[in-house]
């Protein structure tokens, strides 16, 4: 796609005056011509030309809070695993974009400051990362998305316009998901930790369950549902909801029903063996 200062060059060349207007606008006839051969055949109608670019925004070339924000697929998966904090994303642009935290009142939801509630992985991962924009040429690689050019006639925008595919991914997405993945065995170490908290929680709630009369008189699969549902619903029993999936915001999955039958027969299996 044509850069901007060229283009402006071949206009000047022609005796265009060159306008530029905000994106957006649509034309009303559009000629599939280049640049060049679009201004060559303008010149002889008009002596004004107006043309926009679009460019990437930074947060798509640079690693920001919007980057985290706006993650899915894949990236998301992994910030999830990492279990990086919602609150990172202003912990990150308060030094990219230092202008927008200046006042005490940018603070005033956050009851602490970074260095309090951050971990030191957090820490280390916000460095990294602005060593990581400091090294990019935000500029540089600002290419043009999008370019229209056009000139008016009767009322009707002819022109030209040039569109480059949208990437899947944004240059800052492939860079975080980079950096990301060098701390695999933080990953790894956490997801083990997780395991081993569900397995921790299962075990306090199955030795609840072997001892709650409750538990013992709930003899068919109805009784045992409602049964689990009030459990789950119980204020008290708030620590077994970290024990298992859930969906739908809150709700349990199956996995948590079939756990409650599981110690059912169990239990009747251990009386009927002793």
């Amino acid at each position: 796609m044509i850069e901007e200062k060229t283009f402006l060059s071949m206009a000047n060349q022609l005796g265009c005056k060159s306008v530029k207007v905000r994106p957006g606008s649509e034309l009303s006839v559009k000629l599939m011509c280049s640049e060049e051969d679009f201004l060559t055949f303008a010149s002889n109608k008009t002596a004004n030309i107006f043309y926009s670019y679009e460019y990437p925004e930074d947060h798509e070339i640079i690693i920001t809070g919007k980057t985290f924000d706006e993650a899915k697929g894949d990236l998301e998966k992994l910030i999830n695993s990492l279990e990086i904090s919602h609150d990172f994303d202003w912990f990150l642009d308060e030094d990219i974009y230092p202008e927008q935290y200046t006042e005490e009142s940018d603070y005033e939801d956050n009851e602490a400051s970074g260095d309090d509630i951050f971990s030191p992985f957090e820490k280390e991962l916000k460095r990294v990362i602005l060593d990581s924009n400091a090294q990019t040429d935000i500029e540089s690689l600002k290419k043009p998305r999008s370019f229209m050019a056009f000139y008016i006639d009767n009322g009707c925008l002819v022109g030209i316009h040039n569109e480059e595919p949208k990437p899947v991914e944004s240059l800052a997405e492939t860079k975080l998901y980079s950096l990301l993945m060098e701390y695999e065995d933080v990953v790894r170490v956490k997801r083990e930790e997780a395991e081993q908290k569900k397995d921790d929680i299962r075990e306090k709630l199955k030795d609840y369950l072997l001892e709650d009369i409750q538990f013992k008189i709930s003899t068919n699969q109805k009784l045992r549902n409602e049964y689990a549902r009030n459990l789950w619903e119980n204020r008290r029993f708030k620590w077994i909801r970290d024990g298992f999936d859930k969906m739908f915001g809150d709700y349990p999955t199956n996995e948590y029903f079939l756990f409650i039958d599981r110690v059912f027969k169990e239990m009747k299996y251990m009386e009927k063996e002793q």
